[in-house]
Parts: structure tokens; sequence; C-alpha cells
């Protein structure tokens, strides 16, 4: 009477151990097949046309601009919206861009 519970709980584990041996080689398959590649394969540089300028990337701050001003109740609520401000090298503001960030301030009215 003690042999069937016996033979059910060897039987799941031997089934449970088949399971988890396929499932790590499969996984150790994909990580050889990733360092396969990366050891065989030479690192490739792409170059644009008209690449003899050197790149510079584009100088600008985050300002955030008053946008709103309302009353609600006691309450004053302002709306800033932030913008990314590009400039030149002398300073001179080139472009202004809206983000989709905002903060709101409330002030209590007396």
């Amino acid at each position: 009477m003690n042999k069937k519970p016996t033979a059910f709980l060897l039987t799941v584990l031997l089934v449970l151990l088949t399971a988890v041996s396929s499932l790590d080689f499969s996984s150790r398959q994909l990580v050889d097949e990733k360092t396969s590649l990366q050891s065989d394969s030479a690192p490739v540089i792409a170059e644009a046309k008209g690449a003899d300028k050197q790149w510079q990337p584009k100088s600008f701050k985050l300002e955030e601009q008053l946008v709103n001003r309302e009353e609600i109740g006691h309450y004053i609520v302002e709306t800033y919206r932030e913008y990314e401000v590009y400039t030149d090298g002398q300073g001179n503001v080139k472009e202004s861009v809206p983000t989709s960030n905002y903060n709101y301030i409330r002030y209590r009215k007396n």
C-alpha cells in the first residue's frame, strides 16, 4: 500500500527533472548562439555622406515659462511649461521647443 504513493511521487519528480533539464538546455543554446555571434563578427563603423564635418551636439538648456494663471476657489494656480532652448556659441537663442512637462504652483489667496 505504501508503494503506490512512492511510485507516483517518483514519476512526478522524473517528469519535473526532465522538463527543467530541457529548459536549461534550450537556454544554454541561446547563450551559446549569442556569444558565437559576438566573438566571430567584427565591429562595423557606419559613416554618413559628408562625414568630413565634425558633428557637434546642439547646446540647449531647460527653462520654464508661465503659460497660464487662474483663480480656482481660494487659490491662484500658475501653470509653467518646460522648454528646450537651443543657443549658438555666442548665447543667442536659435530655437525654443516646448516639451510635454508642466509644473503647477498653487498659492492661497488672502
